[in-house]
């Protein structure tokens, strides 16, 4: 385990990699989609959770809570924007979403979800898997 800002830097191969919302925090997807590139063998999967993105009805209200309870820079991307980044470094892409099979606890009281109907929508339209997957 090593924290870096490039996985390409860690000097080795993975067949998988995986993040959960991390896709929003950063300035550059394209850039970041070469690094994974670099970073997967061909054929190797990367799969990105991803709710805080522009398409995600939440997203004006939690860009404004997250702007003003944090000092993390946060950025707009679309899903189409992320899509497209990661098939022109040479990935094919994939899309669903995320689809929980259970119950999952209901946050009352939540600046994020003010609303039981917020968190469902939520999870169940908004926030999506992609999969990336490199070719050859």
């Amino acid at each position: 385990y090593r924290v870096s800002d490039s996985a390409a830097a860690l000097s080795k191969v993975f067949d998988f990699a995986f993040s959960h919302e991390v896709l929003y925090l950063l300035a550059d997807i394209a850039a970041h989609a070469r690094d994974i590139k670099a970073a997967l063998r061909p054929g190797g999967a990367y799969v990105a959770a991803m709710g805080c993105h522009k398409d995600s009805a939440v997203w004006p209200r939690w860009r404004k809570v997250i702007a003003e309870t944090s000092s993390i820079p946060i950025y707009d991307h679309s899903l189409d924007g992320v899509a497209k980044a990661f098939s022109e470094a040479g990935f094919n892409v994939g899309v669903r979403p995320l689809d929980l099979d259970a119950f999952m606890p209901v946050t009352v009281g939540s600046e994020y979800f003010p609303k039981v109907v917020d968190q469902l929508r939520y999870y169940s339209q908004d926030k999506v898997l992609f999969r990336f997957t490199r070719t050859p």
